[in-house]
């Protein structure tokens, strides 16, 4: 099975082309955005975030408030890197991420691409 990697910065068309690729089908997608997403809305890492940032950044009903995080981060390097670390913490590695995709699919000893 032919991997490909999509990869780009904000705003250069990777989920246009995601689209475009569940379209066709016959295409498996490993969306690692929604991953994130997934991860950063566990209570543990909620209240993590919340202790880092400002309670703020969690809505009143508990849910994160991802407008209100981007503006403490994305404006201050120092918080992007805590906001990493935050991330590790909570299990935003490769194995967590891939925690209940089935790797069988892909066999690098089979890998003719």
């Amino acid at each position: 099975m032919l991997k490909i990697g999509l990869t780009g910065p904000t705003g250069s068309g990777k989920s246009t082309v995601t689209a475009l690729m569940r379209q066709w089908g016959g295409v498996e997608i490993l969306d690692a955005d929604a991953i994130a997403h997934e991860v950063m809305e566990s209570d543990a890492c909620k209240a993590a975030l919340a202790a880092a940032f400002s309670p703020t950044v969690l809505t009143p009903a508990g849910a994160l408030n991802r407008r209100a995080l981007g503006a403490r981060v994305f404006a201050d390097a120092q918080a992007r890197d805590r906001l990493d670390g935050i991330m590790r913490q909570c299990g935003y590695k490769l194995s967590g991420v891939l925690n209940g995709i089935d790797m069988k699919r892909y066999d690098p000893a089979n890998d003719d691409h």
